[in-house]
């Protein structure tokens, strides 16, 4: 029993908080000069699922990417530091629920804690996106051809693109008559899983507009044509996404941004009733003062009379 209460108590130290930082922070330095010197290894992790670069580009070239595996575990240390903190924290705090003067003073002691718990929920939502998630570049969807989405079930094909030229009497510019200004592209999904949309739901995407099923979005990163006078097969050029980790990130925000507004009400609080409560002394002293004085003018009056 004594064993583990060691160890939890080594797990849950601040000491160890503060190294696993500076180790951290000495991490990244380390891993921006091999990120930037060797950007043939790294920049698939735009579009690897993180267990999947791992086996590859990782475990292949391990003498440029060891610091991602030190860093991966320096995080989960991290992590397990933080979760342990808090629980020692949260625990103390309720054992001295008696000593404070309301319940919201209570409640408000939980900002840190709060934000603690967001932090961790962050991190889970990140590696949750890396590890199980995707984010695809240059899918060519062109008219007639069905594409299969990469790690699913799903197909998508190009039913319509419709693109707005400018005009010669409504370009900014000369140079930009006969140009694309606009752009809307109908596709199809196909989800053989789902017997409801076997033969297809169409969702529109253009840009900064981009349409989502089952938590995979679709964004148009290009397209064809864009000039009038291009002849030939039109086509979209597709950014395909998977983040199922995002909910988890979004509900770490709210959680943390709560956190800061309970932080910042007790500060703003413990001020001014700090500030009460020195007013409150000086007001106190001042008549104190007043008092005596007042004693010394009515003696030395009496000193007058008798003589």
């Amino acid at each position: 029993m004594v064993a583990i209460k060691n160890i939890w108590k080594f797990w849950g130290s601040s000491t160890l908080t503060v190294f696993i930082l500076l180790a951290v922070v000495l991490d990244f330095e380390i891993g921006f000069f091999f990120f930037r010197s060797h950007p043939s290894v790294f920049s698939p992790l735009d579009r690897l699922m993180l267990f999947e670069w791992l086996r590859t580009y990782g475990l292949e070239s391990i003498t440029v990417t060891w610091w991602f595996f030190v860093l991966l575990f320096l995080l989960f240390i991290l992590t397990l530091n933080t979760v342990v903190c808090t629980v020692d924290s949260v625990a103390a705090l309720i054992k001295r629920r008696e000593k404070f003067s309301g319940s919201r003073a209570f409640v408000l002691k939980f900002a840190p804690h709060v934000m603690h718990v967001a932090f961790v929920l962050l991190l889970l939502g990140h590696f949750t996106s890396y590890a199980a998630g995707f984010n695809l570049f240059n899918n060519i969807l062109k008219q007639g051809i069905v594409m299969k989405v990469p790690y699913s079930d799903l197909q998508l094909s190009l039913e319509n693109l419709k693109v707005k030229f400018y005009k010669s009497e409504d370009a900014p510019l000369p140079d930009f008559a006969g140009k694309a200004r606009d752009v809307v592209a109908d596709i199809l999904i196909i989800d053989p899983a789902n017997d409801n949309f076997k033969h297809g739901v169409k969702k529109k995407i253009s840009i900064n507009m981009p349409a989502f099923y089952q938590g995979i979005s679709f964004h148009l990163k290009n397209f064809y044509p864009q000039n009038e006078t291009n002849k030939g097969v039109p086509y979209v050029n597709l950014i395909i996404r998977k983040d199922p980790g995002i909910r988890i990130m979004a509900g770490g925000i709210i959680l943390f941004t709560i956190g800061l507004v309970m932080y910042l009400f007790q500060t703003t609080h413990f001020n001014l009733r700090k500030k009460r409560i020195k007013g409150t002394s000086h007001d106190c002293s001042n008549a104190t003062v007043s008092a005596e004085s007042a004693e010394r003018v009515k003696n030395l009056q009496e000193k007058e009379k008798d003589l």
